[in-house]
């Protein structure tokens, strides 16, 4: 890349038997980068975001294999107070992946930045209510968003049940859970979410209504 010229150069004084006056000489125009140079840096960008993307694939599969992931729904489960089965008193939770990890290469004034965001979960729980059976209402106790899986999303949760409460997770499957609801519930947190968390919501959003308007199966025969 060719080298800018000076932005400022040495002023010159003239004295005479009047008053000084200072003659400054033209300040010389800014070196814009060329066609080539552009397409280099772009490149150059595109690089570190394939490397650092490969890198978060290949760290999640180490994890994955590194590090055992409990059974959260009918296993044996890493902690006492997460239930392999659901028991009177204890705390319901149930999640739904948001977003898949990413990495954005942002532009900053000092040069290219990577950006990671891990796995996005939306949790919703809810506290005990009924003492014979789960009972999940329509507005739960508690909605966040977490970014972690596996053993993290376990210990994340159980952060925010009280300490001497138990927890379980809902089977996967039940149609239970408003995550309409929920999608909207985070969206009033506008300011304090990322830009790719609200559009991840907002994505959920748009496809919880698109089930909800779409019509029922006609019946067989």
């Amino acid at each position: 890349m060719r080298r800018a010229a000076p932005l400022f150069a040495r002023a010159t004084m003239h004295t005479s038997q009047s008053l000084p006056h200072i003659s400054l000489p033209p300040v010389p125009g800014i070196a814009w980068p060329t066609p080539a140079e552009t397409a280099v840096v772009t490149q150059t960008t595109a690089r570190i975001s394939a490397l650092a993307a490969a890198q978060w694939r290949a760290d999640a599969c180490a994890a994955r294999e590194t590090v055992p992931q409990p059974a959260r729904r009918g296993g044996a489960a890493p902690s006492p107070r997460l239930l392999a089965q659901w028991r009177p008193g204890a705390w319901t939770g149930a999640q739904r992946r948001l977003a898949a990890p990413t990495t954005e290469v942002l532009q900053t004034r000092q040069g290219p930045f990577i950006n990671s965001h891990a796995e996005q979960h939306l949790v919703m729980l809810w506290a005990p209510v009924g003492q014979r059976s789960p009972r999940v209402e329509r507005w739960p106790s508690h909605a966040f968003l977490c970014g972690a899986n596996g053993l993290g999303l376990d210990e994340a949760v159980l952060a925010q049940v009280p300490e001497n409460k138990a927890f379980w997770w809902l089977p996967d499957g039940l149609d239970l859970v408003d995550w309409a609801l929920a999608c909207e519930l985070m969206l009033r947190q506008h300011d304090l979410l990322r830009p790719f968390q609200v559009s991840a919501l907002r994505a959920l959003l748009a496809g919880e209504a698109k089930t909800a308007s779409a019509p029922p199966p006609a019946p067989d025969g």
